[in-house]
């Protein structure tokens, strides 16, 4: 993913851990962001240009790892499904 990329998705307002909605300017929405663990939450304070887009990659990965983690994200099926 490209940080112009990364930018566009921070600035919409589809959340990409649950493909639920969030704010514009936010990485994720408000239960996805709690769902991470603190390294990458804190991470994620980072400014574009200074490591916020390894900090969202990141972020995505950790989603995909674990993707029944919480009641929230367990109940959006298109997270899991497979790529083609």
């Amino acid at each position: 993913m490209e940080s112009s990329d990364i930018w566009q998705a921070f600035l919409s307002k589809q959340c990409a851990g649950c493909q639920g909605v969030k704010r514009s300017r936010n990485a994720f929405c408000t239960h996805c962001y709690h769902q991470l663990p603190a390294g990458l939450r804190s991470a994620l304070w980072q400014r574009f240009g200074a490591r916020f887009e390894q900090a969202y990659m990141a972020s995505l990965s950790w989603f995909r790892t674990h993707p029944f983690q919480g009641v929230h994200r367990a109940q959006q099926k298109t997270l899991f499904e497979e790529s083609t």
